[in-house]
């Protein structure tokens, strides 16, 4: 498995074209990893051509929530693949191709759970646990 830098960038764009515009100006700026989302439409399609034309940013995928989803973007050429959960077939097939995946874990116990087998997490805040704890 691949290691990733401090940062990644994560980009969220309405079209194809807009997502691909603020990669590649991300690129220039020096960015060195960058997680193109499963929400923009054809990720796909932007991860293949953000590969195709440089090799001095990682290039990954995000929000993804689905087998069929994680082997697109594996074939699309991404380098790592970022769930907001952790997906058992997701973490199958990652582990197959060698590549890093970094799910999501929202509570101590996802965390603890996790931290046994899998190098990389990102963690979300329990919001019920977080709001409730404004008030004890």
């Amino acid at each position: 498995m691949m290691s990733l830098p401090k940062v990644v960038g994560v980009l969220r764009a309405k079209t194809p074209e807009l997502a691909l515009e603020m990669a590649r100006a991300s690129i220039r700026g020096g960015l060195q990893a960058l997680e193109i989302t499963c929400t923009v439409p054809n990720a796909e399609q932007v991860i293949q051509t953000l590969v195709a034309e440089q090799n001095t940013c990682q290039i990954g995928a995000g929000t993804v929530l689905t087998a069929m989803q994680a082997k697109a973007m594996l074939q699309s050429g991404a380098s790592f693949l970022v769930s907001p959960h952790f997906g058992l077939h997701v973490h199958a097939m990652t582990r197959e191709a060698g590549m890093t995946y970094i799910p999501g874990v929202h509570t101590h116990r996802n965390h603890q759970c996790h931290k046994r087998w899998l190098r990389n997490r990102q963690n979300f805040p329990d919001y019920k646990s977080w709001w409730s704890s404004l008030f004890i």
